[in-house]
């Protein structure tokens, strides 16, 4: 048996498909299978896997169902020891699953191993780099409800704790799936390691616009109240659920500020403070925090100093005596990281 199984899911992409394939034969890592679920692509993707002649290749071919019920199958079929995910848009760097094998070799506790990755454009040009470690350096059942910041790409994870989950990817979701799948991973009480490498590209083939990003923040709001209102939480988690929802909606006014949306990023503060007035007082180191971490670690912005201080010039009304705070932030970003000072 191979000690990896690679679920790619594709659909009508056989070029990019095509070096999906490629990025996992150039492994220094060889004992693998991809298994490559064809998720009704027309015509189909049978004459791409068959021209690699490779026969740890594994063709499936569905009817046209979704992405995550394309990947439940290969999970159904997957062989491996390990479960790794590729889907037919993205790449593997040639390292990847070898110094993935040999993390869990050194930490055999460990249930998955998460490593950094590249967002890179459709000519292959660098967009950015994301090493999430550094705004999340642990992530654990107790956390998970706050953001898992892993892709699938990024991640290898052991067979045994995805066998321990209910279930897996949800078909009724078409955005965040991924996202649900990561948080019932860990509330099923996966254990986690980082693996401070950038080993995967993530191709980003559509322009994601604002408009796109809402329906992300949307999605993910009905994820979360999905879960706390499962009444599967544990009491300590699901005592969470305030903290949790003023999270979301600050990452999502961060974002919305990049964007240069502020609009929409004063209706997320606006909703974060409705959840807890103190931000706006008592609590306003917090907000600092919070936004100090997004402008340091999000690797889309280029100077911390001036995003923030936009964010300082669009304030809402309520908040914006914090502006009177900004040597505060200053401050705070010199102490989580000293290099930006």
């Amino acid at each position: 048996m191979p000690a990896v199984s690679i679920i790619t899911p594709t659909y009508n992409r056989p070029d990019l498909l095509s070096e999906a394939i490629q990025s996992v034969q150039a492994q220094t890592f060889n004992d693998w299978e991809m298994l490559i679920i064809d998720d009704g692509s027309e015509p189909s993707a049978q004459s791409t896997v068959d021209m690699f002649g490779d026969p740890r290749l594994r063709y499936v071919q569905l009817s046209h169902v979704g992405r995550s019920a394309a990947r439940n199958q290969g999970l159904e079929l997957a062989r491996g020891e390990y479960i790794a995910f590729l889907d037919d848009d993205d790449l593997y760097h040639p390292n990847k699953l070898e110094l993935e094998i040999a993390c869990f070799q050194s930490n055999p506790y460990a249930d998955i191993v998460g490593s950094g990755y590249r967002i890179t454009g459709k000519t292959g040009k660098v967009i950015s780099t994301y090493r999430p470690w550094l705004k999340k350096p642990e992530i654990s059942e107790d956390n998970c409800l706050f953001g898992v910041p892993l892709i699938t790409c990024s991640v290898l994870v052991r067979r045994q704790a995805i066998e321990r989950m209910g279930r897996w990817f949800d078909p009724s979701l078409d955005l965040r799936e991924d996202a649900d799948f990561f948080i019932r991973l860990f509330l099923a009480g996966a254990r986690f390691i980082w693996l401070r490498e950038v080993l995967s590209d993530y191709r980003a083939i559509h322009d994601r616009s604002w408009s796109i990003l809402l329906e992300v923040y949307r999605a993910g709001r009905q994820l979360l109240g999905g879960f706390f209102q499962s009444g599967t939480l544990q009491p300590g988690i699901e005592a969470q659920q305030r903290e949790v929802l003023i999270h979301h909606d600050l990452l999502y006014a961060w974002l919305a500020y990049y964007y240069e949306a502020p609009v929409s990023a004063q209706h997320f503060l606006l909703q974060a403070l409705i959840r807890d007035p103190e931000l706006a007082g008592k609590r306003a180191h917090f907000l600092f925090k919070e936004l100090a971490t997004f402008s340091l670690y999000e690797p889309r912005i280029g100077d911390p100093d001036d995003y923030i201080d936009y964010v300082f010039a669009h304030l809402p009304p309520p908040l914006r005596h914090l502006a009177e705070r900004r040597g505060e932030l200053s401050r705070l970003i010199e102490e989580i990281d000293p290099a930006n000072s």
